[in-house]
């Protein structure tokens, strides 16, 4: 019987600096699920975890920054970001690629997600990084969100791990992916957040003339 070798977590000096190596890809828990990370500026990092999922083109990934201040101080420009701090970690808005990421991570479509992290070890890294940093569930396309780093790697992925190797939530949140229709919100996937509470939140920020 083979002994499982053990988990060894990157610290976050090693994490950092395989995240600037070409190819560079680490494993994190993020808002209850294990997801792949990269530089979103670098191509290879970006096809890597493309390939390790099997993503078809026209399926743009996302970013995550620690706080709506580092979204805000980005080349990204869109009021959606006004509604991140209220509903995250349960929504991604879907804004128009900025200039320098990957042409892999939106896959043509121009578009990418944004998000915002947790309290965890993904807001350690963002913090120390000083930079959004791109990610994706930690799953082959179409297989279940995994739950544990014992997941990850039952699906092949040699991606070294950052963090605790915790358990993740029992059945991680349904994100509800948002764009943007003649300046209004629109949920353009089903999640935990309604339409009808996008609506209220967004009506709050212009009564506030926050947007």
């Amino acid at each position: 019987m083979t002994t499982p070798l053990p988990i060894t977590p990157l610290s976050l000096p090693q994490a950092l600096e395989l995240l600037k190596q070409p190819g560079g890809v680490v494993c994190f828990q993020l808002n209850g699920r294990y997801v792949l990370s990269c530089d979103p500026e670098q191509d290879e990092a970006v096809q890597r975890i493309n390939q390790l999922k099997g993503r078809k083109p026209g399926r743009p990934l996302a970013m995550i920054f620690a706080d709506l201040e580092h979204a805000l101080k980005s080349p990204i420009h869109s009021p959606l970001l006004h509604l991140l701090p209220t509903f995250a970690p349960l929504i991604t808005v879907s804004v128009a690629s900025p200039p320098g990421v990957s042409r892999f991570a939106h896959q043509g479509v121009g578009m990418i997600g944004i998000g915002l992290s947790d309290n965890g070890v993904a807001r350690e890294l963002l913090k120390a990084w000083g930079a959004p940093l791109l990610v994706s569930s930690a799953n082959p396309t179409g297989e279940p969100s995994p739950l544990s780093y014992e997941q990850v790697r039952t699906y092949g992925f040699d991606v070294p791990l950052f963090g605790d190797n915790a358990q993740g939530c029992e059945e991680p949140p349904r994100v509800t992916v948002v764009g943007l229709s003649h300046y209004e919100p629109k949920a353009l996937s089903e999640g935990c957040v309604t339409q009808a509470q996008l609506n209220a939140e967004w009506a709050r920020l212009k009564s506030d003339e926050v947007i």
